[in-house]
């Protein structure tokens, strides 16, 4: 399959390969302290794309009488949806062992809460405005609706 890139083809197999070589040296990284400064270059760009996606959500939003939301029979999917989306906390929890004080990880009001809550409520945010911006030709990920023609 090839892929057109800046008026070149491109082997998908090939931009595959070049970025693996990248990502096993990111693996190869023993200390996560080491990845901070990536973690943080990568939280700045995951904030501009939620940017964008919130920006065309929010623009010409329809009156929120026009959509017929879910009855309560549906909640059960709902909370297996949303346990799935957030599996990767086991990702997270090693970060307990590294901190300098680990009893401030849990909690109502530990570090591992308020992570949680601030990524529940930007999924609920985009849940609710991709639903009331695109109704039910809503596609599996909210990106797939936004405009391909405009950079």
């Amino acid at each position: 399959v090839m892929e057109h890139w800046l008026g070149y083809e491109i082997s998908l197999r090939l931009l595959i390969s070049a970025l693996l070589i990248p990502l096993i040296l990111l693996s190869w990284i023993p200390n996560l302290k080491y990845l901070a400064p990536v973690s943080m270059v990568a939280n700045l760009f995951m904030g501009l794309g939620l940017g964008i996606t919130f920006y065309y959500l929010v623009s010409d939003l329809p009156p929120i009488t026009t959509r017929e939301f879910a009855k309560v029979s549906t909640l059960p999917a709902f909370f297996a949806i949303t346990i799935f989306a957030m599996e990767a906390i086991g990702v997270v929890m090693p970060l307990e062992n590294n901190m300098e004080k680990p009893r401030h990880f849990l909690g109502i009001c530990g570090v591992l809460s308020q992570g949680m809550s601030g990524v529940t409520l930007i999924y609920m945010a985009l849940g609710f405005l991709g639903y009331l911006r695109y109704g039910t030709s809503t596609e599996e990920s909210i990106t797939l609706n936004l405009p391909v023609h405009e950079w």
